[in-house]
């Protein structure tokens, strides 16, 4: 009898031992998941009061009025100055002048080089900077604005587009919290996508508009062929056999009505974003220029 109660007391022992070792590896793995949730979530915060502060920016700048300069005047040895007040223009040639920047996106500018422009959709959270590096095409895919590690990035310009080009491919990330482009796929729903179709992409010197007419999923996994609609092989789109076979693939591709009008020529814009449909999926939504 009293080895048989040795033998349970012994039991009771090593249970409350073992209880005791879960009980600890259960609050070290709460203590680790509650600092990685707490950690992205002030991550979060940080990379939106940092874009918040951009947009700041560029409301302000709404107001201003686009800097006008002289061009410089070219002379033969090669150098140049800028005709003052008393000479005439009649006498003294200028050179062609640059575009104006608009001056919302000036003070933008002059923070990044890299910054191209701004894109914003109606109805959507969708309201970033559009980065372009073609010297490093994927930097900003964990960059800030400021060039600082970011976890969501930077919505940025594929390195292949020419910037004054006929078609943007914009990349963005599709965040879990529903920043970038993290609502992207709601366009997978038809009510959304009628009451959508507009999107605002400005360059750093035009304000422009595209109206969203084809959306379509795809994989881009290495065993991709030719056959396949490989999207981000059409950023040029000069060559009319070209825009037509994009044309011609897209119909097969997307998701709405295959009817759609759109004259050869139409600029293009597209927004893609990665889908989890597949291991390599991306979600990407069509717009043309209007």
């Amino acid at each position: 009898m009293k080895k048989h109660q040795y033998i349970k007391k012994k039991r009771r022992k090593y249970w409350h031992r073992f209880r005791i070792v879960l009980a600890i590896i259960f609050a070290l793995i709460f203590c680790i998941s509650a600092f990685f949730l707490l950690r992205d979530y002030l991550e979060s915060r940080k990379e939106k009061s940092a874009f918040e502060s951009l947009q700041e920016l560029v409301s302000q700048g709404t107001t201003g009025e686009p800097a006008q300069t002289s061009a410089p005047s070219i002379h033969p040895d090669g150098s140049a100055t800028t005709p003052t007040s008393e000479e005439s223009s009649e006498t003294v040639p200028t050179a062609p002048t640059e575009p104006t920047m608009l001056p919302q996106y000036a003070p933008l500018y002059e923070q990044n080089a890299d910054f191209f422009g701004w894109i914003s959709v109606d109805g959507m959270n969708i309201n970033y900077p559009i980065m372009y590096s073609p010297y490093e095409p994927q930097f900003y895919l964990r960059k800030a604005f400021d060039k600082s590690y970011s976890h969501s990035g930077v919505p940025f310009l594929d390195a292949k587009c020419a910037p004054n080009g006929n078609c943007l491919l914009v990349y963005g990330h599709h965040m879990k919290d529903g920043t970038m482009f993290g609502h992207l796929t709601d366009y997978t729903e038809k009510d959304f996508y009628l009451s959508h179709q507009t999107i605002h992409l400005d360059t750093l010197y035009e304000q422009r508009e595209y109206q969203v007419f084809a959306a379509f999923y795809c994989d881009v996994n290495e065993e991709a062929s030719d056959e396949d609609f490989l999207f981000y092989n059409y950023t040029n789109l000069t060559n009319d056999e070209v825009y037509e076979e994009y044309i011609a693939k897209l119909r097969l591709a997307t998701i709405y009505d295959a009817d759609f009008e759109i004259e050869t020529g139409t600029d293009i814009l597209m927004l893609s974003t990665c889908s989890y449909h597949t291991s390599n999926g991306r979600f990407v939504v069509v717009a043309k220029r209007v």
